[in-house]
């Protein structure tokens, strides 16, 4: 019990900029995992093997892994040389761009591949109920929340 007490009082102790670090940490983590799942999402879309991009970018392949899956920042060198292999720009896997650009076509996620096709499939009825859904999440949003994600 006086554990108990001791361990809250010094959590209630510790200072103001303890916080702002920790959520600043909590930030670059999830950051990290959007850099992850964009660079995963290029490798798939490119049908490469970890083990591919890892030998192009002179890494090994669990390193790569832990990148991928936001257990590890990106270093700049590795994040240029991911950018110029899948000719796309730092900003975007670092999600400050807009959608990629192929051609005249918009460049969708593999996820994003997924979704669209599913659409698709599921006939026009259906696509209804999906857009009905869809709408009542993004009128949930407030407005100065909905511009346009990555």
């Amino acid at each position: 019990m006086c554990f108990y007490n001791t361990s809250i009082y010094h959590i209630l102790s510790l200072p103001y900029n303890y916080f702002v670090n920790l959520a600043k940490l909590w930030g670059e983590i999830l950051s990290n995992k959007q850099i992850g799942e964009r660079i995963a999402d290029l490798r798939t879309d490119h049908d490469m093997q970890q083990i591919e991009l890892a030998d192009i970018l002179g890494i090994h392949r669990s390193v790569l892994s832990r990148i991928e899956k936001g257990h590890r920042p990106i270093r700049e060198d590795e994040l240029l040389r991911i950018a110029r292999h899948f000719h796309v720009t730092t900003d975007y896997l670092l999600g400050n761009d807009p959608p990629l650009q192929e051609g005249n076509e918009t460049y969708y996620t593999h996820r994003e591949k997924e979704h669209l096709r599913k659409y698709r499939a599921i006939g026009y009825e259906n696509e209804k109920h999906v857009d009905a859904l869809l709408d009542s999440f993004y009128n949930a949003i407030p407005d100065e929340d909905k511009q346009q994600k990555n």
